[in-house]
């Protein structure tokens, strides 16, 4: 796949909150529509009739996030406001 002028592999996504600096929330642009994709196919977030995305899963959500993105560290907050219930 050709990159970018001058780079020679998929740059990082980044998350840019109001309150804090950027981190890296995907590993490259392909992987966060991938991501996309996974998180509806597998249920961890839905759209309604009036179109509106809702996090439906909050543990799947970024169990999902970090399997699709592996070296994102940014994943690992969430999943521990969430733990896995047995």
């Amino acid at each position: 796949m050709p990159y970018a002028p001058g780079l020679e592999a998929p740059q990082p996504v980044f998350y840019l909150p109001e309150d804090d600096g950027p981190s890296p929330a995907f590993s490259s642009v392909e992987a966060m529509l991938n991501t996309l994709y996974a998180w509806y196919d597998e249920g961890a977030l839905t759209v309604d009739a009036e179109g509106n995305v809702d996090e439906t899963d909050l543990r799947r959500y970024p169990e999902i996030g970090a399997r699709e993105n592996p070296g994102i560290t940014s994943w690992a907050e969430p999943l521990a406001l969430y733990p896995r219930r047995y």
